[in-house]
């Protein structure tokens, strides 16, 4: 016969045993929450030839990308969450159903990239910085990290490498033009042996669209100016060119390069004039045949239509805009109707990548003066111009699809507006966006 004690005992044993192999089943359906494990796929698009994303799930589970199309993390899991832990060089990359708990595989998570464009504006304070956005589809601008970046003093004129790698400033009062590397977000990181000598006071900077040779003018003295020419290498460190600096006009405010590298316009402000360099395989600049070329009062700023068959010349003193048709050696020939009116005291111009309108930020009237352009590259101010800026204006950019134009204003922000098709001006939502202290120039990066 059986003890009641014994018979508890047996009980109690059996119940232990019978839990243990639950546990076990339990367990071996898949992690320690019990939970099932499933693979996680998805789909890459847009990513650039060339390029590559490294993808993350659950905070540890990294995959590599280097093409388009399915890819699949090589652990499975019950729960997922896919991140972007390395974005392509200058491209954003973003998840769409990028995380949940999955009953069954998961095949939906879906990794979208794009190109990325980023804004760059000098604010012209004793501590210098770079304010640094990417900007968005609608145009907006967002502050990337890190941003604003440390410059020199005074830094007066930005300008960018056409491949976005390189982003070069001119420091005013140091004399100096500061180098960064463009990181894949936008952020800017001086290179090794930046700043660069860049005269006495450094005004303007251009980049050849081959991104080979960059020009600073410098207001060396009142009787004259200089060019400094370098060549660009392949860590963007800045090398002087044979024959630099090349000698110009007084006080040079402006400096550009033709679509095609082979001519350097510069806006001699106190000399009222524009000098014209042929450039060298080496990048050396001689004078153009009839060089220099008047302009109208105290030239502030020029630019070159993307065609590279007309030239552009806002006029601080006397308001108005004086414009070229450029010949086969790079001559300049006034317009006819030349000059136009714009508002008080034009400070920057630009013109869209189609040739089709100029914009001229006035920086007395704070208000963008908008132009079509003719056939023969004569002005005529569109409907509704000129239109509503911020407290004195001081620069204008176009974005390479010509829907957005930029303009920095000395209040501290950067008014952004969309392009109508008529050439009219609208400002997006959100506009105007904060920068730093006194900002004068901006650029985009569009690689």
């Amino acid at each position: 016969m059986i003890s009641p004690l014994s018979a508890r005992a047996a009980l109690t044993s059996a119940l232990a045993a019978m839990a243990a192999i639950i546990l076990s089943a339990c367990g071996s359906s898949g992690g320690s929450s019990g939970a099932q494990a499933y693979p996680i796929s998805g789909n890459l698009s847009g990513l650039a030839s060339g390029a590559t994303v490294v993808l993350q799930d659950n905070g540890g589970d990294n995959l590599t990308l280097t093409a388009n199309g399915s890819f699949t993390f090589s652990a499975s899991a019950s729960g997922y969450s896919v991140t972007v832990l390395t974005q392509p060089l200058h491209q954003i990359c973003t998840v769409a159903n990028a995380s949940g708990v999955a009953i069954t595989a998961v095949s939906s998570v879906q990794v979208t990239c794009a190109t990325a464009q980023f804004a760059y504006v000098v604010n012209d304070a004793t501590n210098g910085s770079v304010s640094a956005f990417s900007v968005g589809s609608n145009g907006a601008l967002t502050p990337v990290a890190g941003s604003p970046f440390a410059a020199g003093s005074l830094p007066t004129s930005v300008a960018v490498t056409p491949a976005g790698t390189f982003a070069y400033v001119v420091n005013y009062t140091n004399g100096t033009v500061s180098a960064y590397s463009i990181g894949s977000n936008g952020a800017l990181a001086q290179i090794s042996g930046s700043p660069f000598a860049a005269g006495t006071k450094p005004e303007s900077i251009a980049v050849n669209p081959a991104g080979t040779f960059a020009y600073i003018a410098d207001n060396t003295s009142s009787t004259g100016g200089n060019i400094s020419g370098y060549s660009i290498g392949s860590n963007g460190a800045l090398t002087p060119i044979p024959g630099s600096p090349f000698t110009t006009g007084i006080d040079p405010d402006s400096i550009t390069v033709n679509p095609a590298g082979t001519i350097v316009y510069v806006a001699n402000f106190g000399s009222s004039t524009v000098t014209a360099y042929n450039v060298g395989s080496n990048g050396a600049l001689t004078p153009v045949t009839g060089s220099p070329f008047t302009t109208g009062t105290f030239p502030q700023s020029i630019t070159v239509n993307h065609a590279g068959t007309f030239a552009y010349v806002a006029n601080f003193y006397s308001s108005n805009i004086s414009a070229y048709s450029i010949g086969s050696n790079g001559a300049l020939t006034p317009v006819t109707g030349s000059p136009f009116s714009a508002g008080s005291a034009p400070f920057s111009i630009a013109v869209n990548p189609a040739g089709t309108f100029a914009y001229v930020a006035n920086n007395m009237t704070n208000n963008v003066s908008a132009y079509s352009i003719g056939s023969t590259g004569a002005l005529t101010q569109v409907a509704g111009s000129p239109f509503k800026a911020g407290t004195g204006p001081t620069a204008v950019t176009i974005d390479s699809a010509g829907a957005f134009a930029y303009v920095t204003n000395g209040d501290g922000t950067v008014s952004t507006y969309s392009i109508g098709a008529n050439g009219a001006l609208a400002q997006i939502s959100g506009s105007p966006f904060a920068a730093g202290m006194s900002p004068f120039a901006i650029t985009l990066v569009q690689p």
